[in-house]
């Protein structure tokens, strides 16, 4: 594994859930919140051996569905422990967005690239799921602190990476083992730097004294 990978790695493992962590410090969480965030830890840990050698790489078919289990028990324990009447908003979004990511998945694959094997877009929405429901979060986490959208931003930006090797594997422009060693340190900077600006979102919306789950 390339240093620069394994640095950014690591990193991605403290600071993607990290903003998370900050509501347990208030003393307030539910089963789902907690369950989210341990699975969500899981899945990355998964996620980073399947980058040990490309022999590996299969393992995305066990660390993305773990991730994106984590991303949604995390969505559905933070709209809880909210209690605001915008949760049929919410609910909205997060559904909407696995729609649309959904739709241009299938239609990208199928219709540009001629795709007849589901599996890599399948896979591919399961962990855009995954990051497009920690994008949501960390804007309620923040109460949508100007930093917070830093961080969801971010967040999105590591889905349009991923697309861009995932569309060089429908396409035939790339083989299997090529994808397996592009260059994926991209993905997690963008992961590490979401979680960094989703946490300073979170630490100077609470400085001004604004957290909703303190009330």
């Amino acid at each position: 594994m390339e240093p620069l990978l394994f640095v950014w790695i690591i990193t991605s493992i403290f600071l993607l859930p990290l903003p998370f962590i900050f509501i347990l410090k208030t003393g307030r969480s539910n089963p789902a919140y907690k369950i989210g965030l341990v699975t969500l830890v899981v899945g990355k840990i998964i996620e980073a051996s399947l980058n040990l050698t490309p022999t590996l790489w299969k393992l995305m078919y066990l660390s993305d569905p773990v991730m994106m289990a984590g991303g949604i028990l995390l969505f559905v324990g933070l709209t809880k422990l909210k209690k605001e009447n915008s949760s049929k908003t919410k609910y909205g979004s997060l559904v909407c967005g696995i729609i649309l990511i959904s739709t241009f998945m299938y239609g990208t694959a199928y219709g540009i690239y001629g795709v007849t094997d589901w599996t890599y877009p399948a896979v591919s929405i399961v962990y855009y799921t995954c990051f497009w429901a920690l994008a949501l979060c960390y804007l309620d986490l923040g109460d949508h602190h100007p930093l917070s959208f830093v961080g969801a931003f971010f967040v999105i930006i590591n889905i349009l990476i991923c697309f861009s090797y995932d569309g060089g594997l429908f396409s035939g422009m790339i083989t299997e083992e090529e994808y397996a060693a592009a260059p994926w340190y991209f993905s997690y900077m963008t992961q590490s730097i979401g979680g960094l600006f989703a946490s300073l979102g979170v630490i100077f919306k609470d400085k001004l004294g604004t957290r909703n789950l303190r009330k």
